[in-house]
């Protein structure tokens, strides 16, 4: 008897309905299935890269359908590279992973922190591929949200947390790697001050949920509820400044992969903000002939109505209504 579950939401095709190839291609076809239900997630993708054809790709993403998301989680760079650099053989895999979005806001995010770091690299071969993949996923994500908001049975636009959350996060992220670009402009004895100082201005708007990229699906949900910036402190490449940051954070329920259900118990009643304006304004540094260049901040108000419009009225209780 079939059951059905969350991964039949991936719409994968069965492999049961693959094309016949030459007689090679078969037979190693006909070896893999041999094996299904048996490979675990590495082998799974490690095979997605060794083998191109259709009917290949058709059948081993079927066979990611069995993974849950956190287990997926840690491959989504590899899947995401096999997809920006072989458009021509990589069409089941990219519908299987816009699928995957679905069900996990926290693999959304990291695969659209992938194409836009390929953004960010600016290699001329796959620039224009990681923008269309950047904004087809973005799309997809948001049409989605959008229709889940137009079929509530009351009729009303209520406010949607998830997409609020997914704004506020990007927005986090994106304005942590400009800091590190515009750090590189500034004299290297002025990098921590205005490190400090562009930090604590994000502090005081961050709001519920928000958490940095670099974590294990499954790991416990936990998010950013304060930065320590006096002991955050630039260091050294050739290109930016990357820093070391510290963070406190608060337990909220759950996992990555499943934050969904706690971000609607926090977030139900902050709208989404469409538009996220520079908030990095620079720093005034005044540098006079002969003399050393000196870090002036602005005064303690400015900047406050980028931030209110950067991500949303603050919240500073996590205890929902």
């Amino acid at each position: 008897m079939e059951t059905t579950d969350w991964r039949d939401d991936l719409g994968v095709q069965s492999f049961y309905h693959i094309p016949s190839t030459s007689s090679e291609e078969s037979n190693t076809l006909e070896c893999l299935k041999q094996l299904a239900g048996e490979m675990d997630v590495w082998v799974v993708v490690k095979n997605l890269y060794k083998y191109k054809q259709l009917p290949y790709q058709q059948f081993l993403c079927s066979e990611l359908r069995r993974f849950q998301p956190h287990q997926l989680a840690p491959y989504i760079p590899q899947i995401c590279n096999m997809i920006l650099h072989r458009p021509i053989h990589s069409k089941q895999l990219e519908e299987y992973v816009l699928r995957l979005c679905k069900t996990s806001v926290h693999i959304a995010l990291r695969v659209s922190y992938f194409f836009q770091a390929a953004i960010e690299d600016n290699i001329v071969q796959c620039l224009e591929r990681a923008k269309d993949l950047s904004r087809k996923f973005r799309r997809f994500y948001f049409s989605k949200e959008k229709a889940s908001k137009d079929g509530s049975q009351d009729g009303h636009e209520s406010a949607n947390p998830i997409a609020s959350f997914w704004l506020d996060e990007v927005c986090l992220s994106h304005t942590m790697t400009r800091l590190a670009s515009l750090l590189f402009t500034f004299p290297e004895h002025l990098r921590n001050d205005i490190l400090r100082y562009s930090l604590r201005n994000l502090e005081e708007i961050i709001s519920v949920g928000l958490y940095l990229p670099c974590v294990w699906g499954n790991d416990d949900y936990h998010c950013i509820v304060d930065i320590d910036e006096q002991d955050s402190f630039c260091l050294k490449t050739k290109t930016r400044t990357p820093y070391m940051v510290f963070v406190e954070t608060i337990y909220l329920g759950g996992t990555y992969c499943t934050l969904e259900k706690t971000l609607q118990e926090f977030r139900r009643d902050k709208e989404p903000q469409p538009d996220s304006p520079n908030l990095l304004s620079a720093p005034d540094v005044t540098i006079e002939e002969n003399s050393e260049a000196t870090f002036t901040p602005p005064s303690e108000n400015a900047g406050d109505a980028a931030s209110d419009e950067f991500l949303g009225k603050p919240v500073h209780s996590l205890t929902p209504d």
